[in-house]
């Protein structure tokens, strides 16, 4: 029984700390093989990886926006949740890796089911193109990690979720770095012909079937204050004691009263709080 407790204290301390946000994409678009680099999807209702019948590969683009996670939190864990509406096979393999550069997302909208895009607009993402028509990838069909962050069998039709350690590991680099947060792309069996999955977008009629980023994390925690740093240099020194000794006398009746030298709360800067002062000069934040 008191293991029992003990694990649900544990559980609860936990989840005062821990935080969940389930975000959509602030972009997604897919890339459309081909030779000129024309076509694009921007504002479709849906995304593509795989190969076609006959038209060619197909890339599905995605990037979320993560500002709303503080800098120094930790990632628990992150899921990547994608509703499938069409198939063209059975089961196939869908891989998911790091984008390493920044992509567009405009504009174009596909005819029909889209699955053979529209003429790209200004700002697409391309086969060619991380923003039509002027700036190329490196690579045809997209600069990535060549080592999948995640990966998932999918078959027929409904929700499908992404999650390894490197996807959120992934997270946790975007979180630290915002610069070099360009998103996943999805990746499916391009070996052969007639393999293509197509999922919902992100301009979805139905806000439910969007894509979904799931981000389990612990916020960073407020450091602990270095009593007597006045001036936030991490180090308790003369120019905490020079500060200190102008403010030695006041109370809290003074205009230029200031709490913050008060150091024993009890509405005056005297000796009291010269000896806490004293009993951390020297000290520094590791």
């Amino acid at each position: 029984m008191f293991k029992l407790l003990f694990l649900a204290g544990v559980l609860s301390a936990f989840s005062l700390y821990a935080d969940t946000t389930t975000l959509t994409p602030s972009k997604d678009n897919t890339l459309y093989e081909s030779n000129d680099g024309s076509l694009s999807n921007g504002a479709g209702f849906y995304l593509f990886a795989g190969s076609t019948a006959g038209n060619g590969i197909r890339r599905a683009l995605l990037r979320f926006d993560l500002s709303s996670i503080k800098a120094g939190a930790t990632i628990d864990s992150a899921r990547l949740v994608l509703q499938m509406d069409r198939s063209n096979a059975g089961a196939t393999t869908i891989f998911c890796h790091r984008l390493l550069a920044d992509w567009g997302e405009a504009n174009s909208v596909g005819t029909r089911g889209e699955g053979t895009g529209a003429s790209a607009e200004s700002g697409d993402a391309t086969w060619l193109h991380g923003f039509f028509p002027s700036t190329h990838w490196s690579n045809a069909g997209g600069d990535f990690l060549a080592t999948a962050s995640a990966n998932l069998s999918v078959d027929g039709t409904g929700s499908y979720t992404w999650s390894s350690q490197q996807l959120k590991a992934d997270v946790q680099t975007w979180v630290d770095s915002a610069t070099v947060n360009f998103g996943w792309v999805l990746i499916g069996d391009e070996s052969t012909t007639t393999t293509s999955k197509r999922f919902l977008s992100r301009d979805s009629n139905d806000s439910s079937f969007r894509p979904q980023l799931i981000v389990d994390y612990t916020p960073a925690t407020a450091a602990t204050p270095l009593v007597g740093d006045f001036n936030g240099d991490d180090l308790v020194d003369f120019s905490d004691f020079f500060a200190f000794a102008d403010r030695f006398g006041l109370t809290n009746a003074d205009a230029n009263w200031n709490a913050e030298y008060d150091l024993d709360s009890d509405s005056d800067v005297d000796f009291d709080d010269f000896f806490v002062f004293a009993d951390n000069f020297g000290k520094r934040r590791n």
